[in-house]
């Protein structure tokens, strides 16, 4: 059910426009009085998250007053998941998407797995030829089962030998940005970034 908690993007909520609430959360910052911004903290930082943008995640992290972090653990909470997904630390990203947020930030909580989960397997489908099922259900946060089933349905390849799947590419994502259209892949876009092995 679509929480009323925040009416100001409540349509926006309910067409699952997450790109247009952070522009709101962007743009309303500064303009409203803070004691009428500080419960949209969190949507804001959970939406710097969904957006891929951990930089601006942390600058926002930077600019809330420290009695607002204090105040809410939640906040806290965000932004430990915020550091975990800079690190690429896989198990306690999923351990900190599984926290009980309360129904007002779950289906921001809900979209920003979606998401990840997006993003990981576009870049194990663009970066490995083979992958331990073992490694893939960890990058991707569901069971060993859930693994084949989901990777099965996208196209993948079983190794029953070595207890692997085959991934199959993905086309790279068209975005269209000041006029001129740009095609990112996302193994360019994480190829400085080194993966830990955990």
């Amino acid at each position: 059910m679509v929480t009323a908690a925040y009416p100001e993007i409540q349509k926006y909520l309910e067409a699952n426009d997450f790109k247009n609430i952070l522009s709101w959360c962007t743009e309303n910052e500064l303009r409203l009085q803070q004691d009428k911004f500080v419960k949209y903290y969190n949507v804001f930082l959970i939406n710097y998250l969904i957006a891929n943008d951990i930089t601006n995640a942390r600058f926002l992290w930077n600019r809330i007053p420290s009695e607002i972090k204090g105040a809410d653990p939640h906040l806290k909470t965000i932004w430990a998941l915020a550091k975990y997904i800079s690190q690429l630390n896989y198990a306690h990203i999923y351990k900190h998407l599984a926290i009980n947020f309360g129904p007002e930030l779950a289906p921001f909580i809900n979209e920003l797995k979606v998401s990840f989960q997006r993003r990981v397997f576009d870049l194990i489908s663009n970066s490995y030829s083979n992958i331990s099922i073992k490694d893939a259900s960890l990058y991707l946060g569901i069971s060993p089962e859930e693994v084949v089933r989901f990777t099965q349905t996208n196209g993948w390849e079983k190794d029953p030998s070595s207890d692997s799947v085959k991934p199959v590419p993905v086309k790279p994502v068209e975005q269209v940005g000041n006029g001129t259209k740009k095609i990112h892949s996302l193994t360019d876009y994480i190829k400085h970034v080194r993966i830990e092995e955990f």
